[in-house]
């Protein structure tokens, strides 16, 4: 279901659910809040980053939780049909389930999808329990579905707006190219380095070298600059002009091709200055850019009120509606 959330709700429920999960922490009485649930009435969350639960990692904790039970209680809330929903924990019920154990500890939160989805996200993040390509869709996820930008994101977990962005850039690797460096092991330094390469029939290829090879990062990255020095020897292939090494040719062949990368140059500067008008009129208009596989994405975010005035969208003066009560 699609979240119709404006940004200002999302913002309320971030700062509530930062709110309570400080209350949560600094309880005295942090032993009178928990109770116990039994496994089979327990449901996994829908806004769960993490993808894969490693077999060697669960049955290790299985065996401590066997031993020890379940130290820390997880989190979740209660669905209201007799069943809750985990917001943090799902590697310790797992690995509960695992163990052969029927009920786990765990502390009963009141809060609403959204944020639901934020502690399930940010979580995950602090706990750096999740690999950089997990990593880079959620903090995509944040800015895309939760309406933050990327130095929100950058505080509230403490990196900086470039290592946000970095990783942000790794989700342009394909599905095919991200489950060869999945299945092997690769480093984000290598994921990072075949972003270099225009396209992923080139990235599968010199991944089919570097895990026949096992090449350290180093050797992936000599492989890559050979790579496109033997594709920008080739003045005939997809792969040249794709680069940008053969963008003057391409416009002297085809005069059309360089008046409408002109015309993009002017769409975007006119989003630009926009924005910057909006700004100086109070409104606070916000744009990012997003680089993705085959094209650029351009958002614009524009409250929906002003000075107690309501926007409907693409309407007309007599459709601007005042919010006052």
């Amino acid at each position: 279901m699609k979240n119709t959330m404006t940004k200002f709700e999302r913002r309320s429920d971030f700062v509530r659910l930062r709110d309570l999960r400080k209350s949560v922490e600094q309880k005295k009485d942090y032993q009178e809040n928990v109770v116990r649930i039994p496994l089979d009435r327990l449901r996994c969350s829908p806004f769960q980053p993490r993808k894969i639960f490693q077999t060697l990692s669960l049955n290790e904790l299985s065996d401590s939780i066997r031993e020890f039970g379940v130290l820390q209680p997880i989190l979740v809330r209660d669905m209201g049909d007799g069943y809750y929903e985990i917001i943090s924990g799902e590697r310790r019920y797992r690995a509960s389930l695992i163990a052969g154990k029927t009920d786990i500890p765990a502390i009963v939160l009141s809060i609403n999808d959204n944020e639901a989805a934020i502690h399930a996200i940010v979580e995950n993040i602090q706990r750096e329990d999740l690999d950089y390509m997990e990593l880079a869709e959620a903090y995509n996820r944040l800015i895309v579905e939760h309406g933050m930008t990327q130095e929100e994101v950058a505080r509230r977990v403490g990196k900086s707006q470039s290592a946000i962005a970095n990783k942000i850039r790794l989700l342009r690797l394909s599905p095919n190219v991200v489950k060869v460096l999945s299945e092997h092991g690769l480093t984000e330094r290598h994921a990072r380095a075949l972003l270099r390469l225009p396209n992923e029939q080139l990235q599968l290829k010199v991944l089919k070298i570097v895990t026949d090879r096992a090449f350290s990062v180093a050797e992936t990255e000599l492989l890559i600059s050979k790579t496109l020095e033997a594709a920008k020897g080739d003045k005939k292939s997809d792969s040249y002009f794709a680069q940008g090494k053969g963008a003057s040719k391409v416009h002297e062949r085809h005069p059309s091709v360089k008046d409408a990368l002109n015309e993009i140059d002017s769409f975007i500067s006119g989003i630009k200055k926009s924005v910057a008008v909006f700004k100086q009129l109070g409104i606070n208009a916000k744009t990012a850019q997003f680089d993705r596989d085959t094209y650029f994405e351009i958002v614009v975010r524009l409250p929906k009120e002003l000075n107690g005035y309501k926007y409907y969208g693409m309407a007309n003066e007599n459709e601007v509606k005042s919010a006052e009560k």
